[in-house]
């Protein structure tokens, strides 16, 4: 294997060559070989540096694409991150679109219910005993009534929380056994009695006296029918006696009226 060496010829010995050859080629030939050398060197040193100017630029340039190309990259990232946060917002937006109308339908349902129940509470008014009354007084005064000229204007989450009230207080009193004084007819006299009511299923009353005494049973849209039994005066005052503690407990026998 041959390797070709190449040599640069110093320009100094260029030119000594040029002098000894003018001599012999005259004065003329010698200028017109000057100028091209010189002309030569000055292309030379122009390519010099353009290239030079070139690789300069060159290397800026790159740098600018390599930035570009980072922004570009960057850019892109931004853009699909954007669309899947569109997207993950449109799902979002559906369910909350779904649970919504899922509410609504919910508020339409309760919005129907609740005059409903409403109605059927001031239907039930009619068997609420004075001293039931006296502690759902203040609600059913909410109850808009449309036998009434009262107008009574309340948002629908007040009317729920209203008759869940009411409806609290009607299962506590039908679980437990109430007393009661109260003044009622017999014989055509008034009378002071104490009436012992069974939640809402019966109720017995009698004088202190025990002349007077009977039984009772609701009934829906009339009120409370009531029986006289003087027989069972002592029975039922054994039975208020016992429910004011102040008699020990014990069995007593008392009618009992069921209605279908």
């Amino acid at each position: 294997m041959t390797t070709t060496k190449k040599f640069r010829i110093p320009l100094f010995a260029i030119i000594t060559f040029l002098g000894s050859w003018a001599g012999v080629q005259g004065a003329e030939e010698l200028e017109n070989a000057r100028v091209t050398l010189q002309q030569w060197v000055e292309t030379r040193q122009i390519i010099a540096e353009e290239r030079t100017e070139w690789m300069a630029e060159e290397k800026t340039l790159n740098e600018s694409i390599d930035f570009m190309t980072a922004e570009i990259e960057s850019l892109t990232s931004a853009i699909t991150v954007a669309r899947e946060d569109i997207t993950s917002q449109g799902d979002n937006e559906k369910k909350l679109s779904a649970e919504i109308t899922e509410y609504e339908a919910a508020i339409a349902i309760v919005e129907k219910a609740v005059p409903v129940f409403e109605a059927k509470l001031i239907e039930l008014s009619s068997v609420f005993p004075a001293v039931f009354v006296e502690k759902v007084a203040t609600q059913m005064r909410r109850i808009p009534d449309p036998k009434l000229d009262r107008i009574v204007e309340i948002p629908l989450e007040e009317r729920i929380q209203n008759v869940l009230s009411i409806l609290r207080n009607v299962e506590y009193f039908n679980k437990t056994i109430n007393l009661s004084s109260e003044l009622r007819e017999a014989n055509g006299e008034t009378v002071e009695v104490r009436t012992l009511y069974i939640g809402f299923g019966q109720a017995y009353f009698s004088d202190e006296a025990m002349t007077t005494a009977g039984y009772g049973y609701p009934v829906v849209g009339k009120g409370w029918e009531w029986i006289e039994r003087p027989e069972i005066a002592q029975a039922v005052n054994d039975a208020i006696l016992v429910a004011d503690n102040r008699k020990p407990a014990l069995f007593v026998s008392v009618p009992v009226s069921l209605q279908e």
